[in-house]
This record gives structure tokens, C-alpha cells and sequence, in this order.
């Protein structure tokens, strides 16, 4: 039995994915990835939100109709697809998700916003140290595994001091890696687990 356009969930977000599992990109061409090998690890992590719950005390006020949503890699793993009436034979696929698996919404105009606990880091790639005359020493600047910059930060991060663009430093080894639209990687990390701010 499929879901009607006028169905609801009591207390889960209508999801969509054009997609099971993740998209790469190899300059800027989507690529094949063969996904049997780790499943999770090229697991959908991108999804379009179609329905609200009903329950007002399990949505998010950051989440529309319409956003796109960073998802937990379980999402569209563990869960069962919702058989949905959307109207056309699109090759799209449908699940119920709690607001608790969703972690950074995309809005239309392309700004970001947080959901839940979490603050969105991205990460510096280890640099070759050249010198300004152009000569590569042998060395490389290495940045540490728990140190990112602030890309989305939710609201306790702000009450505390903090403010997006910030370089903080976090537990390591509790940071969650998640591609976003294009192919970019970003890290979801419990704001609570962040414990200092290198500079702001």
C-alpha cells in the first residue's frame, strides 16, 4: 500500500533520495563507486524533506519543506523504504526519519543551517611547507585529528563564545565524516565534545 500525498507521520520527517548510496565526483564528473565492499562507508547521506511530522515537539525550526538535510549514513541503510504516492514513476526513494538522525540543513538559497546538537566542521589537508622563493623544504605542515573550523554552529556553541568560522578543538575520534552536495566533506561533532577554540 503506498503512502497518499495527503498522509502524514505522527512524529517523522517524509524523506527523499534520488539515490541509495552517495555520489562521487572526479572533477566535477560523477563517478561509478562500486558499494558492496562497505556499504556505509558510500551510504546516501543527502536527503530532500517532503513531509512534516504532525507533532510540533518533533520538528525542528530550522527544517522546511523543501531543504535538503545532512542524514545519518543509517538512514537509508537500516530503514525501509516508504512506498509514496508522489505522482510520477521517478526512480526516487522514500523514508520516515527522526529529527535526531538529521545534523545541518541546506536551504534553497544555499545557506546552512544547524539541527540538533551539532556544530558542521570542515578540515585542513596536510601542506607541503614551500618557502616564499618557491623551494619545497621535505617537510609538511600536519594538522591535528581533532581540529576543524566551524561551518555551521548551533546555538549553545554561540551562547558560549563561539561563532562560525572559529578553529576549535574536539575529542578525538568523534568526529563523523559527511559528503555534501558537489562531493565536499564536512564533520558532524557534538558541540558538547568540543572543548576549546583556537582562534576566532
Amino acid at each position: 500500500m503506498k503512502l497518499p500525498k495527503t498522509g502524514v507521520s505522527i512524529d517523522k520527517y517524509l524523506i527523499k533520495v534520488e539515490s541509495l548510496h552517495k555520489k562521487k565526483y572526479l572533477n566535477g564528473e560523477e563517478i561509478y563507486m562500486d558499494n558492496t565492499y562497505n556499504p556505509l562507508e558510500n551510504a546516501q547521506s543527502i536527503a530532500t524533506i517532503v513531509k512534516e511530522p504532525v507533532k510540533l515537539s518533533k520538528r525542528s525550526k530550522n527544517i522546511e519543506i523543501g531543504d535538503q538535510v545532512l542524514v545519518h549514513h543509517f538512514a537509508t541503510q537500516e530503514a525501509k523504504p516508504v512506498e509514496y504516492d508522489d505522482g510520477n514513476e521517478c526512480n526516487s526513494f522514500y523514508f520516515f526519519l527522526d529529527v535526531g538522525m538529521m545534523y545541518m540543513c541546506i536551504k534553497p538559497d544555499g545557506s546552512y543551517k544547524p539541527v540538533g546538537p551539532f556544530c558542521i566542521l570542515t578540515k585542513e589537508s596536510d601542506e607541503e611547507v614551500i618557502t616564499a622563493s618557491g623551494i619545497f623544504t621535505g617537510e609538511t605542515k600536519r594538522f591535528e585529528e581533532g581540529e576543524g573550523k566551524v561551518l555551521v554552529a548551533d546555538e549553545s556553541f554561540i551562547e558560549g563564545g563561539g561563532k562560525v568560522g572559529d578553529t576549535v578543538m574536539f575529542k578525538k575520534g568523534i568526529d563523523y565524516d559527511i559528503d555534501m552536495p558537489g562531493g565536499n566533506t564536512v564533520y558532524r561533532v557534538r558541540t558538547n565534545f568540543i572543548y576549546g577554540i583556537i582562534n576566532g
